[in-house]
This record gives C-alpha cells, structure tokens and sequence, in this order.
C-alpha cells in the first residue's frame, strides 16, 4: 500500500473526507482528458499504445515518491480554487485543465491555465507545482529543463490537451506553451490542507447536531441558535482557506508572482519574434490579471485593518 493510499485510508477510519474522493469528485479532475478520447481523430491507435508504453517506463523508475501526499494536495488545492468557476484565485478569465498522466509525467506540466482575454485573445500557460524544495536537487532539474528550452526559445509540447479554442468550442490535441514552475513547501501545504480538512470535519459534525436538534432530540447545554452560530462561523472560515479571505488571496498572490517572474525570465533570452511575442501575452495577461487581484487583497485588508485616518472619520461621523 502507497502511502496515499495509507493516509486516505487513516482519514476514512477518523470520519474525515477522503482526500481521494475529494480530489475525483473536483470539477478539476473531472476535466482531465483520457488519452483514448484523442484515438483515430487525433494519433492513430499505434501511437497511443506507444506513449501508454512509455508512460508505463516512466512510472515504473518513480513509485512512492518523497511526500506524494503533499504534491497530490498542491494540484488539488491550485487546480480546483484557480478557476473562473470557483475562487479565481489566478483570476476571472482563467480556466484550469490538469494534464494526463502521460504530459504530467514526461512534459512535466500538471496543467493547463487557459485565459479568454477580451484584448488579448486566447492565452494559454503550463503551470509544474511542486513541494520539492527552491534549493534543492529536484527544483535545479525542473529549472534546467526550463532553461534548456527556452535558450532554443522553444514552448513546451502538451501532446494529449483537451481545453477550448478561440471561439470556446472543444479543442482536442496537441498545444505548446510557455512553463512555469510553482514551488510551495510541504509543511505550507499540509498546514493549509490540514486546517481547511479539520474546519469540514466541524462542519460536518455540527450538521448532523443541528439536524438532531431540528427532529426533536435534546441534547444537554445545546441550543439550536448557538449550533447555527458556530456553522456559520466555521463557513466563513472556509471561505477564508478556499478564496475570499487573506489565507486564499495569499495563495492567489504566490501563484502570480512565481508564474510571473519565471515568465520574465524566459524573456531574457527570447530571440525568436513568434517566441518572444507569446511570452510577451502571456505576461501581459498575467500583469492584468494580478492587478485585479491585488486591488481585491488591498480591499479585503482595509475592510479588516483600517487605517488611522478612517478610523478617525469613522468616529466623527458617530
């Protein structure tokens, strides 16, 4: 047993949600393509079958990767909270797609941010997250891969994408795009995760009180209106790890400042016009983007710490 499988199985045993289930009911994991979606109208058969054997090769060299657990928490966390749909944590116009197993494992690009930018048109971006640590071995491989392509000013080959075009339709095949790394360490993401895993379990355990009390059942020193107060309570919590509040926008403002300072970097040796440009949308995009963003974070900040001045004002309006 994996230990991914060890750890969901502890959680199934606690009454926890499952990281498993969780992760497969995302609208996020919903949207990865198979790769027997793109047989005959894309690759022929043979073809397929050989990246599925390479894919095997590949996988074969790496089980049970060093803190897989936290690397698994990381996509669904950036994957699932990123998107226009849900918290727009990379903006209102971006829409996440994760890879399949074979782009992810030998592209190395976990997914796919695609943005319809009114001006800009239809921008596409390969985001890597990882765990592994900004000094250490693995992180010099992902950026020597980076630097390989992008001194021959080339973009990284998503072979198997399955996203939109620039009408919104549905685009089967093969894109290439500029790459970015995202490095978070473990312990941030499994505090994060473990905090935002307890606050549901609380949830969870408060509904079933307040669906006990509203059927009739007395329980000693509880009222109905104090177990709302704390749902409600504990709600705003979540909404706190998962988007609208300092935690969510926090991780909002990371993923925008790595994503956007590699981007930067590529640009320092883009000499090929057409490659140059991409990046050049690409960031521009980015810039706007992160702007919004960071009016909506200054908002939420003065709502919760305002100044002297206001404060003041405030006072004399009383």
């Amino acid at each position: 047993m994996s230990g991914t499988e060890t750890n969901e199985t502890t959680e199934k045993q606690e009454g926890k949600f499952s990281m498993k289930e969780e992760y497969e009911n995302s609208f996020f994991t919903k949207r990865k393509p198979r790769m027997d979606e793109f047989e005959d109208t894309v690759y022929p058969h043979d073809e397929i079958v050989r990246d599925l054997e390479k894919l095997g090769e590949v996988e074969s060299r790496f089980k049970n990767p060093i803190n897989a657990l936290a690397a698994r928490h990381l996509e669904l966390i950036i994957g699932k909270n990123s998107d226009k749909t849900t918290d727009q944590w990379l903006g209102k116009n971006a829409s996440v797609y994760e890879t399949t197993d074979f782009d992810d494992s030998l592209n190395h690009v976990d997914m796919v941010v695609e943005f319809h930018d009114p001006q800009l048109g239809l921008i596409r971006l390969g985001v890597d997250v990882t765990t592994a640590h900004e000094e250490g071995e693995a992180a010099d491989r992902k950026r020597a891969l980076i630097k390989k392509y992008a001194d021959s000013n080339l973009l990284f080959p998503i072979k198997y994408f399955k996203g939109s075009n620039d009408q919104g339709d549905t685009f089967l095949g093969e894109i290439h795009v500029p790459r970015s790394v995202v490095f978070v360490p473990t312990d941030y993401v499994e505090k994060y995760w473990n905090r935002l895993q307890s606050l549901r379990d609380e949830i969870s355990t408060q509904h079933k009180t307040l669906k006990e009390l509203q059927s009739g059942k007395k329980i000693a020193f509880t009222k109905e209106s104090d177990v709302q107060k704390l749902l409600d309570e504990k709600n705003k919590q979540v909404k706190e790890y998962e988007g609208g509040g300092l935690a969510g926008l926090g991780f909002a403002s990371l993923l925008f400042n790595q994503i956007i300072t590699s981007l930067e970097k590529l640009l320092e040796t883009a000499h090929k016009k057409e490659y140059r440009e991409t990046i050049e949308k690409t960031l521009a995009c980015l810039r706007k983007e992160y702007a919004e963003k960071k009016k909506e974070i200054e908002e939420l900040e003065h709502t919760l710490h305002p100044s002297p001045i206001k404060k003041v004002s405030q006072s004399r309006k009383k």
